[in-house]
């Protein structure tokens, strides 16, 4: 083989290692940084806890005072101190979901973000039957209180047949092993993205579950007057 084609063999061959080891020094850089991210996302959770509980301390706060003494300067202090830890609270939950945003964009597209309107799992409630989605949530809520009665109650359809008999003679609070470790269970919070109606008794939802980072889309069926979760589309 002539040198000139051994010099370019050569050239070939430190370039393609030149790009491999690029390669690997920005993937270790990718991660250090979705690691940092991650790291600062738990911290911010840890301030939303700390801060719930010194609001909750701050609300009961001045039922007590009040009670021993007509102190109103007092009360207006504290007033002013819950208003106060309501904005940091919401200041921090808002940088909450951009660090989670910024982790969904380091690891690539086509990942969902945290959406900042969505309803936490800290305001989960029985909302009823009377639209698709507090249907939903009714059924969503049934599940992470372990509450089997209200869950059938929400449930109609291939959902209805497939749990009644399964959780129709369970006690109070008990719910079979697999809903614990589901992603509706597990999910910090739910926002509905998209709604289809295909008729006016049928509601197709695109739900993004918060934490567990999936969407599913349950479709509710109005019966009686009422919407019900009758099924999962895949």
């Amino acid at each position: 083989m002539k040198k000139p084609a051994i010099f370019v063999i050569l050239i070939v061959a430190a370039l393609l290692v030149t790009a491999v080891i690029r390669e690997h020094q920005a993937n270790v850089s990718l991660k250090g940084a979705v690691g940092m991210l991650q790291t600062r996302m738990q911290e911010l959770t840890e301030q939303v806890v700390a801060l719930q509980n010194e609001k909750q301390r701050a609300v009961v706060l001045p039922a007590t005072s009040m009670e021993k003494t007509d102190d109103r300067e007092e009360w207006a202090r504290l007033r002013g101190e819950v208003a106060r830890l309501q904005e940091r609270l919401a200041g921090v939950e808002r940088a909450n979901a951009g660090i989670s945003n910024e982790i969904a964009a380091a690891r690539g597209a086509n990942i969902p973000f945290v959406y900042p309107d969505s309803t936490k799992r800290k305001d989960y409630a029985f909302t009823g039957y009377a639209t698709p989605q507090s249907g939903f949530q009714s059924a969503l809520w049934a599940i992470t209180q372990m509450d089997a009665k209200a869950f059938l109650s929400s449930v109609t359809g291939q959902n209805a047949e497939m749990w009644a008999e399964e959780l129709k003679d369970l006690p109070d609070g008990v719910m079979p092993g697999g809903f614990r470790n589901g992603a509706m269970f597990k999910a910090t919070g739910f926002r509905i993205v998209e709604e289809t109606p295909p008729s006016q008794d049928e509601v197709h939802l695109k739900v993004f579950l918060e934490g567990s980072r999936i969407t599913i889309k349950p479709v509710l069926q109005r019966v009686g007057g009422e919407w019900k979760w009758a099924r999962n589309d895949n």
